[in-house]
């Protein structure tokens, strides 16, 4: 933990619960488990401190999105103008950076935001891991996935912009909230998606899925996490 510029400040958890711990970059108290840091996370505040601001707005430029307010971290939404239909979106600097985000509208490949789509959680017994999704209706993908194993526990064909923020809304709560890492490698999902992994054991699945449920009916979830 203190290679990774944390100070324990209570007694050694288990590898999968929160570790009360103060940041020796910025003081601040966080709790991350060290499962998590062995892989490579540490203070969820300065896990952003490599990027600069000038240089993140730049790469958002170039996807055609011009940020309206200064660089919120890569895993917080940030609020910026499509460049191409004018809309306001909030895509995470983090899924622009891996390739794949940008304005939900204006999409080349895949679906829109104005289509259907299909938002599931799935989970995999062998990695211990559980995945959100947002993939077409027809479910190539998603059956895909369930050729290599995963299991389905929630699949639901909503309208498309339902759907993405429903996935960025588990993301959000997985990466920021909870301080969870992405769990599996590119290797371990050769069909995609290992950067909407997390580990099994770290969440409440059954809180997960009455979350995602709760969205699609737009009402709030009763089920703590």
């Amino acid at each position: 933990m203190r290679a990774a510029h944390l100070e324990p400040l209570a007694e050694y958890p288990g590898a999968h619960a929160p570790w009360l711990s103060r940041c020796l970059r910025c003081t601040k108290l966080v709790t991350p488990r060290y499962n998590g840091v062995r892989r490579g996370t540490g203070c969820r505040y300065c896990n952003d401190t490599t990027i600069k601001p000038d240089v993140a707005a730049a790469r958002m430029r170039g996807v055609d999105l011009e940020p309206l307010e200064p660089y919120p971290g890569s895993l917080r939404p940030w609020k910026c103008r499509c460049l191409r239909c004018k809309r306001i979106v909030t895509p995470c600097y983090s899924t622009v950076k891996q390739g794949w985000g940008g304005c939900r509208w204006c999409r080349t490949s895949g679906f829109k935001a104005a289509d259907e789509a299909l938002i599931y959680l799935i989970t995999h017994p062998g990695y211990g891991a559980a995945k959100i999704g947002v993939t077409a209706p027809s479910g190539v993908r998603l059956s895909r996935h369930q050729t290599q194993g995963w299991q389905v526990l929630v699949s639901e064909t909503v309208d498309g912009q339902i759907a993405l923020g429903i996935e960025q809304d588990i993301l959000n709560w997985w990466r920021v909230e909870l301080g969870l890492p992405k769990y599996l490698s590119p290797k371990e999902m050769p069909n995609g998606g290992h950067t909407e992994t997390v580990e099994t054991d770290c969440i409440n699945l059954a809180a997960t899925m009455s979350r995602i449920r709760s969205l699609i009916r737009g009402k709030p979830s009763r089920v703590r996490p």
